[in-house]
């Protein structure tokens, strides 16, 4: 599919140990947020990627031990076929961890199935269930925008492992620092009160890890670049 996997270590901050890695969709260095929208949208090219997508993992898991995250779309959790791919890196389930990323679903043939969005809801929360239920960790990658507000956060908190909050959309609209800290913090407090693992991703300097130190785990420049996958064989 032209399509290859790169990847970035999640880290501790204080010794900076190895807390597993993210793989990262790439074309030609870069990522294809316009090809993924299309295929998103139709279903034969969507299983052709899940296809891909775990085959490719399975090929990793069983080269290396660490603990491997993933993103996963909506509307790859809502499809159909999703469990039959899944099923293929069954002897590695309890090193992965699928990252439900913050996009919208997109329309499909997948997403019209469904007559209401309650029906959608309930289809969702029955999938989380399934992954769940089959020992994976699930995460809802950059907690606080799109799909995963903190009302998604609240609804399927009983079934997730880990929140993941960025630094990226703080940068990117230039939020003063104090507010940012303030927004930070709530989910520092919220992930203690009810017990979940938090990653704080987009790190880029020595002063936002110190900031942010009493975070367990880190991932960003700051810390390492992403990598293509052949070289986390090599090690």
């Amino acid at each position: 599919m032209g399509f290859e996997y790169y990847f970035q270590k999640k880290v501790g901050f204080e010794k900076q140990d190895n807390k597993g890695i993210e793989l990262l969709l790439r074309e030609d260095g870069r990522f294809p947020a316009s090809k993924l929208k299309q295929i998103e949208r139709n279903t034969h090219q969507l299983n052709q990627f899940m296809e891909w997508q775990f085959s490719e993992i399975s090929k990793l898991m069983q080269v290396t031990n660490c603990r491997i995250s993933v993103n996963v779309s909506l509307n790859q959790l809502l499809s159909p076929e999703f469990f039959h791919y899944l099923n293929r890196i069954r002897p590695y389930y309890s090193r992965l961890t699928i990252e439900i990323i913050e996009a919208p679903c997109w329309f499909s043939q997948n997403i019209l199935r469904f007559t209401t969005v309650d029906d959608l809801k309930k289809s969702l929360l029955l999938c989380i269930i399934q992954v769940n239920q089959c020992g994976i960790s699930i995460s809802l990658d950059d907690v606080g925008t799109g799909y995963n507000s903190i009302d998604t956060v609240l609804t399927y908190e009983k079934y997730i492992d880990e929140l993941k909050v960025t630094l990226l959309p703080f940068r990117k609209k230039n939020v003063p620092l104090e507010l940012e800290k303030q927004i930070v913090l709530m989910w520092v407090a919220l992930a203690k009160s009810y017990n979940k693992k938090l990653v704080i991703e987009g790190i880029e300097t020595i002063e936002e890890a110190k900031r942010y130190q009493m975070i367990e785990c880190h991932q960003g420049f700051y810390y390492s670049n992403p990598e293509p996958i052949g070289r986390l064989i090599e090690k």
